[in-house]
């Protein structure tokens, strides 16, 4: 007797089942494509189409402010979605969350700080893909909500919690958790996008430094711009004895084979020699209204707080 859950090479279902294989989301195994010989590989490439034209459409629907980069010690940038991006590309993967748990508190030992943990599972629409267990955490002691007290801190880092849940779970379903800075760029050709207007996280210096503050232990000079783009460039330290260089923040997105940097003491030498030349003496201008500095230097930590970008998922 035959083995009824063999399929037959021979034959081939050229109704709507052919389409319905080209689906992400319909289960296709080894043996079903075997059966389809030939077809087999249009059906592959047919639903490798579908889910590169839904990343693709799912990137193209964020924000540069939705991202922010990390950069490695090898150069390689990436960018992550933040949870606000998330609620961006739900749709388009058609994705689900449900069975949310009732959130539950922990509180610290010492009885001053708590954190909230939301668990719930989710689907993909468009893959049938399916997370279980998953976790947002969020803690009272983060800086989005530190000024708050009592029942509004809690209900905010409640919230907190909830959309870190939401953002785990799309980021997974997504695989928008780690996109190299080429394939944003890509994404976002023909728009006003650029990557250049995304956040910077780790890999790229100090905190200050990131939101424009200057490199502890910097030259005393203003940076130079990158002769291909244009941006500000940053300083890199030098290997094998050579000296540190200014590079573009921006390479990734030059024109194929067009690179450029400054050695940092070339660059110095040159302003510090434009700095020492006689000045032409300008016309007076009217005095200005007096103002009065402050006595403390205002710091990106001021503005922006102690929290890592990215931290929220």
């Amino acid at each position: 007797m035959a083995d009824s859950n063999v399929l037959d090479p021979e034959v081939v279902d050229d109704g709507p089942n052919a389409l319905q294989l080209r689906n992400p989301s319909a289960p296709v195994t080894l043996i079903d494509l075997a059966a389809r010989k030939g077809e087999a590989i249009e059906i592959i490439d047919a639903r490798v189409q579908v889910l590169n034209t839904a990343r693709t459409h799912a990137i193209r629907m964020t924000h540069p402010e939705d991202w922010v980069l990390f950069k490695t010690k090898d150069e390689r940038i990436t960018g992550y979605l933040e949870d606000a991006g998330c609620e961006r590309v739900r749709p388009i993967f058609g994705i689900s969350i449900f069975d949310v748990q009732t959130p539950e508190k922990i509180v610290s030992s010492d009885g001053k700080s708590f954190a909230i943990i939301i668990r719930g599972r989710g689907r993909s629409g468009l893959t049938l893909d399916e997370l279980d267990a998953v976790e947002g955490i969020r803690e009272s002691t983060e800086d989005f909500c530190k000024d708050l007290t009592g029942i509004k801190q809690e209900l905010r880092v409640r919230q907190a919690a909830r959309a870190s849940l939401d953002g785990r779970i799309v980021r997974e379903l997504t695989g928008l958790g780690s996109v190299p800075i080429e394939e944003l760029a890509q994404a976002w050709t023909g728009t006003r996008k650029k990557t250049e207007h995304c956040r910077r996280g780790r890999g790229f210096g100090t905190q200050d430094e990131r939101h424009g503050g200057t490199r502890a232990g910097a030259p005393d000079v203003e940076p130079p711009k990158c002769g291909v783009c244009g941006t500000v460039a940053a300083i890199r330290k030098g290997q094998d004895g050579k000296p540190d260089w200014y590079g573009c923040p921006n390479y990734a997105n030059h024109p194929s084979g067009k690179k450029w940097s400054i050695e940092v003491p070339k660059w110095v030498a040159e302003q510090q020699a434009k700095a020492a030349q006689p000045q032409t003496a300008a016309a007076p201008a009217a005095a200005a209204a007096p103002v009065k500095a402050s006595s403390k230097p205002v710091t990106a930590a001021d503005i922006f707080g102690n929290r890592e970008p990215g931290a929220e998922g």
